[in-house]
């Protein structure tokens, strides 16, 4: 069993290096009918280990009936992933805060899936919110202030759109969209 996940794993990291190769190169991404769900579900059970580890609670609040989308479910994991890492960070940089980080899906009125991911920390002055979108701005002091830029753009090359908010007691709420299969983009 653990040898059978070893070999997943290195096959699905293979995976992940050949599509962000492919991002990076301006390939278009490889557009399919993608569970944003089960997107998110792997996006947490692999990062489980670290929260685990920080003592920080991830909640899922998932839409029961939601449409595929048209998106390339590596890459779109991979904004998963950095949304749930500096949801991370922040909870870890609050002392004193609840230490929790919710990711949500739901269905937009025009038929758009939208995740959203929450988290506890102590949030962005509002005047940084979009800056934390530019390439090399970080809050982080190891941080290299590429991830949301990148993220950004992998979701508006798949037609959707990438923003942030304070959250409405404390932290940040990071959204995507991403058109449903079938939809122009």
């Amino acid at each position: 069993g653990a040898l059978n996940n070893i070999v997943e794993q290195a096959s699905r990291g293979g995976d992940i290096i050949r599509r962000l190769r492919a991002f990076v190169a301006k390939e278009e991404p490889r557009l399919e009918a993608t569970d944003v769900n089960r997107v998110v579900r792997e996006a947490v059970r692999m990062f489980m280990t670290q929260t685990q580890q920080q003592d920080v609670a991830v909640r899922l609040q998932l839409a029961d009936e939601i449409p595929e989308a048209r998106a390339d479910a590596v890459q779109v994991e991979q904004v998963v992933l950095n949304l749930l890492r500096n949801g991370l960070d922040a909870v870890l940089a609050d002392a004193n805060g609840k230490r929790e980080v919710t990711v949500e899906t739901a269905t937009k009125a025009d038929g758009a899936i939208e995740v959203t991911v929450t988290d506890s920390g102590d949030g962005i002055d509002g005047s940084d919110v979009e800056k934390c979108f530019e390439p090399f701005y970080t809050t982080k002091p190891k941080g290299l202030g590429m991830g949301l830029a990148i993220s950004r753009s992998i979701i508006e090359s798949h037609g959707g759109r990438l923003w942030a908010e304070p959250g409405a007691e404390a932290g940040m709420r990071f959204h995507f969209t991403l058109p449903a299969a079938g939809e122009e983009q």
